[in-house]
């Protein structure tokens, strides 16, 4: 997802929710912005790894960075995964980062993708919600992605962070399509 889109926070959502509902430690934003310089710019720079369970599964999952000096260090992390959750926020929709994301997986061969359409809670009409979901469909489709089919979640991972339920309740759906949309690896 491009810069500020809300990857890391959506991490760290993650992290809190499944925590709360299927226990494990919790890693808190700070801690998964682990680099000094990330913090004073607000961005991530390294991949980072946090892991959590599911009702399921186990988890390891990379926090990649979304600025484009950075991408090197995606693709060093891109090339074992299983899934990606690409995350774009409702308030701008795709920007060229999230292209270049979508592109840069297609390439290193990452076999799924979920969506997370972040910051939802800041959007008040329901028909530009709807829009910005076509618009990434039709992005992934153009990358060969099942853009008409994929899973795609409409929630706030600030929100959720902050433990509000009905925006957990939007974690506990994404955790549901990575169970059941990313099949069990074959290792």
């Amino acid at each position: 997802g491009h810069v500020d889109h809300g990857k890391t926070t959506l991490t760290a959502a993650i992290s809190a929710v499944l925590s709360k509902t299927y226990g494990g430690e919790v890693k808190n934003f700070s801690q998964i912005d682990n680099a000094p310089e990330e913090r004073e710019r607000g961005i991530t720079i390294n991949t980072s790894h946090i892991e959590y369970d599911t009702e399921i599964r186990h988890y390891a999952h990379v926090d990649c960075p979304g600025h484009a000096d950075y991408v090197k260090n995606m693709i060093t992390g891109a090339a074992q995964m299983d899934g990606a959750i690409l995350v774009v926020a409702a308030t701008d929709g795709p920007m060229p980062q999230t292209r270049e994301h979508i592109l840069l997986s297609r390439q290193v061969g990452v076999p799924f993708i979920i969506v997370f359409m972040n910051k939802c809670d800041m959007v008040d009409d329901e028909e530009l919600l709807e829009l910005v979901e076509m618009e990434v469909r039709e992005l992934l489709s153009e990358y060969d992605f099942p853009g008409d089919d994929l899973p795609v979640i409409q929630g706030s991972a600030l929100k959720a962070l902050e433990g509000q339920p009905e925006w957990e309740a939007k974690i506990l759906e994404l955790a549901e399509a990575l169970d059941t949309y990313i099949p069990e690896p074959e290792r």
